[in-house]
């Protein structure tokens, strides 16, 4: 084994255990005050794979030469982190979430039920899936503000919170699975394995639908009486919006995904509408640019790492039954982000379409046993945190409650 290689291999198996060691480092900061804003940094979960891309390149600019570096920086595809931080951007804005937080203001006011009750179904179902056309991080974002302006604060179990909190995570991960475009693991696959708008539908939908009611139903099943008790003086008022405006966001994702392909393009649409945001200002607030900039960052630094290990990764994994793959792409989505695990698996030279589907399943139903696990969860534990202990959200209790919530999934997945 060349020694290149081996330093290569090391560089990810480092971004690895630097991934799951992030909340314990980020606990140093009361430690260390003069380097809390470092210590932030190299624990923003979304940077630490494009921090350890730099350590790679620095490496190949060593061992191999500026030449070598430039023609693997050449040789790899950034469509997918850049389309990412296009279509988040578009639908992470006010008016787009507006739009869908008064829908759901629309169907608690019709009092079919209690509003307490109203708000966690269309919280933890609608807004899941609703993340297949908005984006997961979107919905991640509206479902965590909704929760902690209505329910959070009314609640007085843990127990309760916990539940939600990984019921809402386990949603948006497999709720994000309808489109090819919505969800970082199935958008680092969708183009190389040809998995159309059509073919997500066909082979996802019946089965996320039933799997996002039945874990949402049993949470609700298992805390009723707290639920019935709750404080029901939710008002809720719609928000002032320009259906226009929407119209014009929405029109503008759309053209961003007919052009997902095309560089070119849907950065030029990007702009423009950066442009339209900046016309119409008084419609706005701050672009998500930041955000989406992170998960694409994400993105690439995986892109960059992950090019170079499938000197191993082929044997490893076609040496697997697909009931192996299918639950270790689960438990290894507790411990790195499930967009890495699909990424490394689009690397493989013809993979059947039993191993394509096992990977992805398996990735998507790991999407909230830990914080890590999938690219959205940090930022609704960033927005609800405050609601917890010590203001605290423990791995274990996360991964407690998650544990049905991911079981359901993964039995409804290959059912």
């Amino acid at each position: 084994m060349k020694l290149t290689t081996s330093l290569y291999l090391a560089v990810f198996v480092l971004a690895l255990i630097h991934t799951f060691l992030a909340s314990y480092i980020k606990t140093l900061d009361s430690r260390f005050p003069n380097y809390k804003r470092f210590i932030h940094l190299i624990t923003e979960i979304e940077l630490i794979f494009p921090l350890w891309s730099l350590v790679l390149c620095l490496l190949m600019l060593l061992f191999e030469g500026q030449n070598k570096l430039i023609h693997y920086l050449h040789s790899l595809d950034f469509t997918e982190p850049l389309f990412v931080i296009a279509i988040m951007t578009i639908a992470g804005t006010k008016p787009i979430l507006t739009f869908v937080e008064n829908i759901i203001i629309f169907f608690v006011q019709k009092h079919i039920v209690k509003p307490a009750i109203s708000i966690y179904f269309l919280t933890l179902t609608l807004l899941p899936l609703l993340g297949s056309f908005i984006t997961e991080p979107a919905a991640m974002t509206i479902s965590a503000i909704i929760l902690k302006e209505t329910l959070f604060p009314r609640i007085q179990s843990e127990k309760l919170r916990y539940m939600m909190l990984s019921v809402l995570f386990v949603n948006v991960s497999i709720g994000g699975a309808l489109t090819p475009f919505a969800a970082p693991p199935i958008l680092m696959v969708a183009n190389t394995w040809h998995w159309d708008m059509s073919f997500m539908l066909s082979t996802f939908a019946i089965k996320i639908l039933t799997i996002v009611v039945m874990n949402t139903l049993l949470g609700f099943l298992l805390f009723k009486k707290e639920f019935y008790t709750m404080d029901n003086t939710l008002t809720l008022s719609y928000k002032k919006v320009s259906l226009g405006v929407v119209v014009t966001h929405i029109i503008f994702m759309i053209l961003v995904i007919l052009t997902s392909h095309d560089l070119t393009l849907f950065v030029g649409i990007l702009i423009v509408f950066i442009v339209f945001t900046h016309i119409y200002a008084i419609h706005q607030e701050r672009l998500m640019l930041r955000e989406a900039s992170f998960v694409g960052l994400f993105l690439t630094g995986l892109i960059l790492i992950g090019s170079q290990q499938t000197w191993w990764l082929s044997t490893a994994l076609t040496s697997l039954t697909t009931i192996q793959v299918y639950l270790g792409a689960t438990l290894l989505t507790a411990i790195t982000d499930n967009a890495a695990l699909t990424y490394l698996g689009s690397l493989l030279a013809n993979p059947s379409d039993e191993f394509k589907l096992s990977l992805v399943k398996g990735a998507i139903a790991g999407g909230g046993l830990t914080l890590i696990a999938n690219a959205p969860n940090p930022i609704g534990a960033t927005i609800l945190k405050r609601f917890f202990n010590q203001e605290k959200i423990k791995p274990f209790l996360l991964l407690k409650y998650a544990l049905l919530p991911t079981i359901i999934t993964l039995l409804g997945l290959v059912i």
